[in-house]
């Protein structure tokens, strides 16, 4: 991936499926962030201090579409050192486990999932789990010269409540509202406007997660005890 840069930001995108000029690139590159943090230097802010969970283990439970299997519901677990899930879906579910490495490692954190797996689906147990680095946090602005970042590529919080699914679609809606307002004109103004909107989104959000840990009653090591001590920073 290359760039050729004009004053109002990027050009052409010089790829191996050939070269793409336009006058206002979406970046979704994920946590990578390609265009909006790598090429446009745009500041990404850490959540560690208020969400310390950085890393997801996740796996595939089959089934053979039983309906007890399938609920119409999630479940969450609290665990150690963050929480688990299971999605059931027609043909199979998908479980995993949020945690922070700062109080355990990556053996310690398999060696939990796959206890807590074999209390919940004894029938089953993977062979291969696949653990996921979490970039929780935003960037300064989501909207910078011609390039808006969406989804992982502006910030994201952690799984639960499934913020980011949210926050995608909420800011791909307010991205095509403020392109249609004038017909695709857009100045400062709007380019502030969307910056202002997707900043207090996940902010709000920021501490209503945050809240799921903080009025935990658990306290039984210092994973959860440093959750229930966590300082919010509200205005």
């Amino acid at each position: 991936l290359d760039f050729t840069e004009s004053d109002k930001g990027i050009d052409t995108l010089k790829t191996s499926a050939g070269d793409f000029t336009a006058d206002l690139f979406i970046d979704c590159t994920g946590f990578k962030s390609l265009l909006l943090e790598e090429y446009m230097c745009v500041k990404h802010h850490s959540y560690k201090d208020i969400l310390p969970n950085n890393k997801a283990t996740v796996c595939r439970i089959p089934h053979d579409g039983d309906p007890s299997e399938v609920q119409n519901f999630t479940n969450g677990y609290a665990l150690g050192n963050g929480w688990a899930w299971n999605v059931p879906l027609w043909n199979r579910s998908g479980a995993g486990y949020v945690w922070s490495d700062l109080y355990q490692d990556q053996e310690g954190a398999e060696k939990e999932f796959r206890e807590h797996i074999e209390k919940v689906y004894p029938h089953y147990m993977p062979s291969e789990l696949r653990t996921i680095d979490i970039k929780n946090g935003k960037h300064e602005v989501a909207w910078y010269k011609n390039v808006v970042a969406i989804g992982l590529s502006y910030g994201f919080l952690e799984p639960l409540e499934s913020t980011g699914l949210m926050t995608t679609h909420e800011n791909i809606l307010l991205l095509c509202d403020t392109l249609q307002r004038r017909q695709g004109f857009y100045s400062r103004f709007e380019q502030d406007s969307f910056n202002y909107n997707c900043d207090n989104m996940i902010e709000s959000m920021k501490n209503f997660v945050a809240l799921h840990y903080a009025l935990s009653q658990r306290d039984d090591n210092q994973y959860w005890q440093d959750c229930t001590n966590i300082n919010f920073d509200i205005d």
